[in-house]
């Protein structure tokens, strides 16, 4: 929080007033880029793309001179704060779990046979996988 403070256009105790805790600061960044449509979850629900070219955009290039992508943040953010019971995890969690029930709803759409490989297939046995 000190970092943020130094750094933050506005006094600590604005800061303080707005995020209590670095928790608070974290789940309002994370929640703001989930807001902002620049995650690979909003590429997965763009009405304006068939369900096949909306997987395809998981894989395309970083815009020219965008920013250098340094990993995934809600990952990052997971890592950092690895107890479950952290609401920052918890809302981690949450984002991956979506990107992966997207991805499995359009997989499905397009007809693939096992779209959740995350999921064994009743009919297999483990030995199988």
């Amino acid at each position: 929080m000190e970092q943020i403070a130094e750094a933050a256009p506005v006094s600590k105790r604005t800061l303080y007033a707005h995020f209590r805790t670095k928790c608070d600061l974290v789940v309002a960044h994370l929640r703001a880029l989930t807001a902002s449509g620049n995650t690979l979850a909003s590429v997965l629900t763009r009405e304006d793309l068939s369900p096949r070219e909306r997987i395809l955009k998981l894989f395309d290039p970083p815009v020219a001179d965008a920013d250098p992508v340094r990993g995934c943040p809600f990952i990052d953010a997971a890592a950092e704060f690895p107890d479950p019971r952290s609401p920052i995890h918890a809302y981690a969690r949450e984002q991956k779990l979506l990107m992966t029930h997207l991805v499995t709803m359009l997989l499905a759409e397009l007809g693939c046979a096992r779209p959740d490989p995350t999921r064994p297939d009743a009919t297999r046995s483990r030995s199988s996988w």
